[in-house]
């Protein structure tokens, strides 16, 4: 009986650390979801101010653009005016320029965009990831 009694002990202290490390496992499982979820809210936050950068960057270039547009069409009054068919190819050429550096910004900007919607849907998952890990405990 005494042995039963004994063996019954060894089996609730077996039961209690087992608890105990499913309890710590659980509770490091946890603060990894929330180490990975700040990382990816840092993240996030850093192709936020990126794109921020690239949007404010596509503003400037276009309204160089429209300038150089301006710019063009009084060109080409000249040059009809003056006969400057030289400096009217130029200006169109410049524009071109412009505007295709306009372009590789812009599709620049889609891909940080992509990126940002990536990450949002990553934390989005996370962040519901940790409030089941949370509601579980």
């Amino acid at each position: 009986a005494a042995e039963r009694e004994a063996r019954r002990a060894a089996e609730a202290d077996a039961n209690k650390a087992g608890a105990a490390l499913h309890s710590a496992t659980s509770i490091t499982l946890l603060r990894q979801a929330e180490l990975s979820l700040e990382s990816v809210e840092q993240e996030a936050a850093t192709l936020r101010g990126k794109q921020e950068g690239m949007e404010f960057q596509i503003s400037e270039l276009t309204c160089e653009l429209a300038a150089e547009r301006e710019a063009r069409r009084a060109a080409e009054a000249d040059a009809n005016k003056a006969g400057a068919a030289l400096h009217s190819a130029t200006s169109i050429t410049l524009l071109r320029q412009a505007e295709l550096s306009l372009e590789s910004v812009e599709q620049e900007a889609a891909t940080l965009r992509g990126k940002q919607e990536g990450m949002e849907f990553q934390i989005s998952e996370l962040t519901c990831e940790l409030a089941a890990e949370r509601e579980a405990r």
